[in-house]
C-alpha cells in the first residue's frame, strides 16, 4: 500500500509543477508593460507614451510625449528630458534627444536599449518653475 502512495505521489507532483510553470508564465504574459504613463498635477497632464509593448535590443525606441492644460489645449515645456536605465543593472543611462513633433502638438525623444529585459524611462518636464517626473516602464526582448 505505501509503496503504490509512493509511485502515485509522483505524477500529481509533476501536474501540480507544471501546472504552476504554465500559470506563472501565462499571468507574465498577460501583464505587459503599459503602453502610456500619465501624470496629472497642477492643472497639467502629461502623457509619456510608447508606440509598440516590446521593443529589441539595439534598435532605437521612441518615446511621445504630450502635455496639455486642463482644458485640453497643449503646453510647450520650457524643457523636457528623457533618461532610461535597467533597474538592479549597470549597463549605464541612456538620455534620449528630444524635439518637438513635427504637429507641433507635442514631443518625440528617441534611444537604443543595449540589451533584453525590463527598462524604466524617466521623463523631466520643466514647465516655467515647476519640474514634473513621468515614470514609464517598457520591455526590450
Amino acid at each position: 500500500m505505501a509503496r503504490m502512495l509512493g509511485r502515485g505521489i509522483w505524477p500529481i507532483a509533476i501536474a501540480i509543477c507544471l501546472g504552476v510553470v504554465v500559470w506563472l508564465s501565462r499571468s507574465e504574459a498577460a501583464s505587459p508593460a503599459p503602453l502610456i504613463s500619465t501624470l496629472e498635477k497642477d492643472g497639467y497632464r502629461i502623457e509619456v507614451r510608447t508606440l509598440e509593448a516590446n521593443s529589441s535590443p539595439m534598435e532605437a525606441k521612441q518615446f511621445l510625449v504630450t502635455i496639455t492644460d486642463s482644458s485640453g489645449a497643449d503646453v510647450e515645456a520650457a524643457s523636457i528630458q528623457i533618461k532610461s536605465w535597467m533597474p538592479k543593472m549597470f549597463c549605464g543611462i541612456f538620455t534620449a534627444k528630444v524635439v518637438m513633433n513635427s504637429q507641433g502638438s507635442g514631443y518625440e525623444g528617441t534611444l537604443v536599449p543595449v540589451m533584453s529585459g525590463s527598462w524604466v524611462a524617466e521623463t523631466r518636464v520643466r514647465i516655467g518653475s515647476e519640474e514634473f517626473v513621468v515614470v514609464h516602464d517598457y520591455e526590450v526582448v
